[in-house]
């Protein structure tokens, strides 16, 4: 029960950890941001405007997803234990 615990009270947050390796996480954040700075700083400031809100759309999409499938997960997980409570052999 201690990690459904940790769940419901928010002490774990499954989508804030990067699924990735640290190091290639930060390698790969790192290297977004050689291309990203310059091209942000080459921009009009209506265009920064606009690259902005297009970040925060994509960044909606990727939270929409990760939601989707940590629910999917979670319920497949339960459906795993469901089985495996469930079975008389």
């Amino acid at each position: 029960m201690k990690t459904l615990e940790n769940l419901f009270f928010g002490n774990e947050i499954p989508f804030e950890l990067p699924s990735l390796d640290r190091e290639e996480y930060h390698r790969l954040v790192e290297e977004l941001g050689e291309f990203e700075d310059p091209l942000f700083e080459s921009l009009t400031k209506e265009q920064r405007q606009l690259y902005d809100d297009c970040l925060n759309i994509r960044m909606d999409i990727s939270i929409a997803q990760m939601r989707d499938a940590f629910i999917r997960g979670f319920r497949m997980g339960a459906r795993i234990f469901l089985d495996v409570v469930s079975d008389k052999t």
